[in-house]
């Protein structure tokens, strides 16, 4: 579907007419069948973009945003990661998180939109943990603590219910007291 040198991260739109990914620096989409490519966020010697996810109502995509530096070396250069959402245009582009020496990678929406899960590095290698964060930006909120690197690429999955009141529900009402009393999943 493209001729260019690095394309990589896809994702479709949520109505499957669009696929949003990593060109270079850039992030970029198309149409399905390859037509009406376009860059959404033009990488630079400030940033470099990557790892586009789409909301579900295909209104806003979220990515990292990996400061960059041209004048020095890669492997000189300590790399910090921000999470990102703009419009599917490229439109009011805003970064959600602000940090030092961490990387923060690969943002997935949670199935009703309101979240985005993320995995982090620290620099020097002390480890990746999965982290959420409100749609806005506010209440980051650590979800793992596991020395080393076991953490990466995060998924959410949607809670099936087979309940009319969710407390009534023992998968619920369990997995709630996972979450309240041990910050975990059962």
């Amino acid at each position: 579907l493209t001729e260019l040198p690095l394309a990589a991260s896809l994702a479709w739109s949520p109505d499957g007419n669009r696929i949003a990914f990593s060109c270079g620096p850039s992030v970029c989409a198309m149409n399905a069948d390859g037509s009406q490519q376009t860059v959404l966020a033009q990488g630079d010697c400030e940033y470099s973009f990557a790892e586009p996810n789409w909301l579900g109502t295909g209104n806003k995509i979220a990515f990292s945003s990996v400061p960059t530096f041209c004048d020095e070396t890669p492997d000189t250069t300590i790399r910090t990661a921000e999470i990102s959402v703009m419009n599917p245009d490229g439109s009011q582009r805003q970064n959600l998180t602000q940090n030092d020496n961490i990387q923060e990678r690969t943002p997935v929406w949670s199935p009703d939109g309101n979240q985005l899960v993320f995995w982090t590095y620290s620099y020097p290698a002390e480890g990746s943990e999965i982290f959420k964060i409100n749609r806005d930006g506010s209440n980051k909120s650590q979800l793992t603590n596991t020395p080393g690197f076991a953490n990466s690429h995060p998924s959410w999955q949607p809670i099936r219910l087979s309940c009319a009141n969710p407390v009534d529900c023992p998968e619920f009402f369990v997995r709630q007291h996972y979450f309240d009393f041990l910050n975990r999943e059962p």
